[in-house]
């Protein structure tokens, strides 16, 4: 999977919520985050992230590095795009180490 191919995945997460104002973006983070954490590890809804081609690539990349656990990518709002394995959660911009590397990027790139 190509670099281009992981930038359209990301892109193609953050249109998910084309539309989505703040409140129902937070509903939409709150009941995912409750379905991740009742979805058992062999459910479609983990595979959805950690079976996909991207999915797979990252697994390969942590499987090739004993230095990672794990390796996840996330789109512009915090949401899972795709995970190495299942991540604890699915919404990941409540954590502040989330937030300082976004903020990090956007230094970078915005």
């Amino acid at each position: 999977m190509s670099s281009s191919e992981c930038l359209q995945n990301v892109q193609e997460g953050n249109l998910k919520y084309a539309g989505m104002n703040s409140e129902i973006k937070k509903a939409y983070f709150k009941d995912m985050d409750e379905r991740w954490a009742k979805a058992s590890n062999n459910d479609p809804l983990i595979a959805e992230y950690t079976k996909s081609p991207l999915g797979n690539r990252l697994r390969e990349i942590a499987r090739d590095d004993p230095s990672i656990a794990e390796i996840f990518m996330t789109d512009k709002y915090g949401g899972l795009v795709a995970a190495s394995n299942r991540t604890t959660d699915f919404y990941q911009a409540d954590e502040e180490w989330w937030q300082k590397s976004f903020n990090d990027v956007r230094e970078v790139f915005f």
